[in-house]
């Protein structure tokens, strides 16, 4: 949502307090003390990612997709997927994901193209993309 909308309509919510509960290179885990929509006193966490993610769909001349295969440790599984990473500080996203391709797939691309951008987790982070 646009954060013009948002300031006009002015948030239901009070942040009565905000304490740092965990803080790693990757994010970072705040609980919000908060009087939520209903006006009901509750805690409510809320991830910081440190970094912006970005996937990318690798297509050839021929139409293949390229994808990367890796053990996901949090779900316990062998998960194969789009190329994944995220921007280092201030890095352009496009210059992010070509970085990106070259580590993963050792691709190069010839042109790019912005499929979407959306808020992945609204309810628990306060990431946009």
């Amino acid at each position: 949502m646009d954060d013009r909308i948002l300031q006009k309509r002015g948030s239901p919510w009070q942040t009565l307090s905000k304490e740092r509960r965990y803080e790693d290179d990757f994010f970072s885990v705040d609980e919000h003390e908060v009087l939520n929509a209903a006006g009901h006193l509750a805690p409510y966490g809320v991830v910081h990612f440190k970094k912006k993610g970005l996937r990318i769909l690798p297509v050839d001349d021929d139409g293949s997709l390229f994808l990367v295969g890796q053990f996901r440790y949090g779900a316990q599984y062998y998960s194969w997927e789009l190329p994944a990473g995220g921007d280092e500080t201030g890095e352009d996203p496009r210059e992010a994901a070509a970085r990106e391709l070259r580590e993963e797939v050792g691709l190069e691309a010839e042109c790019w193209l912005q499929l979407s951008q959306y808020v992945p987790s609204g309810s628990l982070t306060d990431a946009r993309d």
